[in-house]
């Protein structure tokens, strides 16, 4: 997606939020493809683009994109978070290799295969409701699988 495409501006702006230069690179940097970047890859990412953003920066925009539900944060196994603009309900892939993340639509084969049971209704949680779930797949990714361990 490019940052300066009237889409990127339009859904900034359907959130309430000026579309300035540093929200519009990150949205369309982590729009553009399935992976999950971090705060030091995503600066590192820009800066070799061309389009240094500030760490200071860097931290507001992701931290305000996330509130408004542009996008999705989450610790990755190295502790790090990671930031996801696919925001619809969906379960990762992850590499126990090299540590790749993936999306998996709820439509996918298969996870239409797992069981996984929510428990219902929410009282039966010890007084928890339930907000939001996250489900991890582990395995090897394609690269992984054809390099000897």
């Amino acid at each position: 997606m490019n940052p300066d495409s009237p889409k990127v501006v339009e859904l900034l702006r359907s959130r309430g939020l000026r579309p300035t230069r540093a929200r519009r690179l990150v949205l369309a940097r982590l729009a553009r493809s399935n992976d999950h970047l971090s705060v030091d890859e995503l600066r590192a990412e820009l800066r070799r683009r061309g389009q240094p953003v500030s760490v200071a920066t860097l931290y507001q925009n992701l931290k305000r994109l996330v509130a408004e539900g542009l996008l999705a944060s989450f610790a990755g196994d190295d502790g790090l978070v990671r930031f996801d603009a696919n925001t619809e309900s969906h379960a990762h892939l992850v590499c126990a290799r090299c540590g790749r993340i993936a999306d998996i639509g709820p439509d996918d084969p298969v996870l239409k295969r797992l069981k996984v049971a929510v428990p219902r209704p929410a009282r039966r949680m010890r007084g928890w409701t339930l907000a939001q779930a996250r489900l991890e797949l582990r395995g090897l990714c394609p690269d992984c699988r054809r390099r000897p361990a």
